[in-house]
């Protein structure tokens, strides 16, 4: 996915924010959505020390290549709901 992510987002979920403006194949005037993308599982950096520039708060690395890996929700949903942990869960 084209994202920054950074040591420690792993687990985290991803949105997509579809806003007021896409649709099924027009415009959509209702309100926006909000999607499970997946969960995040790391990214992709250079393979270069890390720079870290100080701002007022937050440190920020520029190292990151802006590519982030995550596990699509259609597998989540795979792994959930599979037979494996349906047995485990009783069901």
């Amino acid at each position: 996915m084209e994202t920054s992510s950074y040591g420690g987002n792993s687990g985290s979920p991803v949105f997509f924010y579809l806003g007021a403006d896409r649709g099924g194949g027009g415009i959509y005037v209702g309100n926006p959505e909000l999607k499970l993308a997946g969960i995040m599982m790391g990214y992709f950096g250079e393979n270069s020390p890390i720079k870290i520039i100080e701002t007022q708060k937050i440190p920020v690395s520029d190292r990151n290549l802006g590519i982030a890996a995550v596990v699509p929700s259609y597998l989540l949903e795979e792994i959930l709901f599979g037979k494996e942990l349906k047995t485990l869960r009783g069901f």
